[in-house]
C-alpha cells in the first residue's frame, strides 16, 4: 500500500489532477488509524517527484488531452519509437477499470 500511495503522490506532482487526492483518501479510508499512521511514516520516508524541473506545460497539455480521450472513450493515435529507433503509428482504445 505504501508503494501505491508513494507512486500516486509522485504522479500528482507531475500531472496535477483532483482525482489523485480522491484516490489517496479512498485508499487511506480502507485502513485503521494505526495502519494509516504506520503508512504515513513509510510514505514520508521516500518521495518520488516525477515532475520535470520548472514544470513542463507541453507534458501537462498532452496529459490533459489523453485524460479527455479516456473520459470520452475516444481512440488515441500516437507515434511510437522502439529501442531500435523504428517508428510506427499506434492506435489504442481506452479501457476503464476500477
Amino acid at each position: 500500500m505504501a508503494a501505491i500511495i508513494t507512486m500516486a503522490k509522485g504522479m500528482a506532482g507531475a500531472l496535477p489532477d483532483k482525482n489523485h487526492e480522491i484516490l489517496l483518501e479512498k485508499l487511506k479510508n480502507t485502513l485503521s488509524s494505526a495502519q494509516v499512521e504506520n503508512l504515513e511514516t513509510k510514505v514520508n520516508q521516500l518521495v518520488i517527484d516525477l515532475s520535470p524541473w520548472r514544470g513542463n506545460q507541453s507534458l501537462k497539455v498532452k496529459a490533459a488531452n489523453i485524460r479527455r480521450a479516456i473520459d470520452s472513450l475516444k481512440e488515441l493515435n500516437f507515434i511510437y519509437t522502439d529501442s531500435s529507433g523504428h517508428t510506427t503509428m499506434r492506435e489504442v482504445e481506452p479501457t476503464l477499470w476500477y
